[in-house]
């Protein structure tokens, strides 16, 4: 958690992460940054709650979806990897003894490839999580600037 960052006015300020916001975070904020005291059953603190459960699941969402897609990645990979070795198999009954070397080689250039893919994809996982924290604080600027209203 962060004390101390400045916010867009240039006051210093408290930024929590999307997960940490609570109501009575919220009312406090409002009652330093405002000098206004909310009731705790004000409606516009609803928004807070109703925010928090839309984050919670995107969150749920886009790690399930990270993880299908590492699943289905990795079986893409291993069936190409398959696919080659059972290609390069049938093609050595054929092909002489330096041939069928050449095609292990590129059979293992191609799985090296692939993998090489499948680790870059699972690196769109960390685009993922920046959209989530981008969302998060469009998020909390929506609840911010409804409260502020």
């Amino acid at each position: 958690m962060n004390e101390d960052v400045v916010t867009a006015d240039g006051k210093s300020g408290v930024v929590r992460d999307a997960g940490e916001l609570s109501v009575e975070a919220v009312r406090q904020l409002i009652e330093r940054e405002h000098k206004m005291s909310l009731p705790s059953d004000a409606p516009e603190l609803l928004m807070v709650t109703i925010m928090q459960a839309a984050l919670n699941e995107e969150k749920r969402l886009q790690e399930s979806h990270r993880k299908k897609l590492a699943e289905v990645m990795n079986g893409m990979v291993n069936d190409l990897a398959e696919a080659v070795k059972k290609e390069s198999a049938g093609v050595s009954e054929k092909l002489s003894g330096v041939a069928v070397q050449e095609l292990q080689h590129v059979s293992a250039a191609l799985h090296e490839s692939s993998t090489a893919v499948s680790a870059r994809l699972s690196g769109l996982g960390i685009a993922l999580y920046l959209c989530t924290g981008i969302i998060a604080v469009s998020a909390l600027v929506n609840v911010w600037g409804f409260l502020v209203r």
